[in-house]
């Protein structure tokens, strides 16, 4: 796996509020509509009604924008921690829907794993910051609620986040409807095969 360079800020980079974020929009929009190899920096200039000299004062190179706009779709936040285990996975769940539920989010996955051979850099990008935060996110929970009692010290807690976020993916490309609820369901099906019998 090749060494992923995540190009720092420079100091100086004039900002005007709200720029950014229409430039990181319109970048995650044009990779979903075009993908990777179509988009241009000219392209999300225009559509951000910015000139490419402000886009390049703020990122260097379309690598560099794209690796910027795929973060977005990280989680932020701290990890949900309440007295319930089940609530806060629903949370994380929701949270995650929230991200890839957006107008280009499931293209955005599409286009970034079509380009796995062509541009790995993109797709461990993807991984690190976008993937592996989700991951880590739930895999917290599930952790802490072992050390708790609430969830089975032998449950694999790996195959359970499979399970979770491939529940919406399975879903979604099989074509059945997702509604609001489904975090919920999620979990109660989860939480049936994982929840340390002796706690109930």
């Amino acid at each position: 796996m090749s060494e992923i360079q995540v190009t720092e800020p420079r100091r100086g980079r004039p900002r005007i509020a709200g720029v950014d974020e229409r430039i990181l929009d319109v970048t995650l929009e044009l990779l979903a509509r075009v993908g990777y190899d179509a988009m241009s920096i000219a392209a999300v200039a225009a559509e951000a009604g910015v000139t490419k000299p402000t886009l390049y004062r703020r990122w260097e190179s379309k690598e560099d924008l794209v690796t910027s706009a795929v973060s977005t779709l990280a989680a932020t936040g701290p990890v949900a921690s309440t007295s319930n285990v089940w609530d806060d996975l629903v949370g994380e769940l929701e949270s995650f829907h929230r991200a890839i539920s957006r107008p280009e989010g499931m293209a955005l996955v599409g286009n970034v794993l079509a380009l796995e051979h062509r541009h790995p850099t993109l797709i461990e990008l993807y991984r690190r910051k976008v993937a592996s935060v989700r991951r880590s996110r739930i895999r917290s929970v599930l952790l802490q609620a072992q050390q708790l009692g609430a969830v089975a010290a032998d449950a694999d807690v790996e195959t359970v986040i499979n399970m979770m976020i491939g529940y919406y993916y399975s879903a979604r490309v099989g074509g059945t409807p997702i509604d609001a609820e489904w975090p919920r369901r999620c979990v109660q099906l989860v939480r049936a095969s994982i929840e340390d019998k002796r706690q109930t």
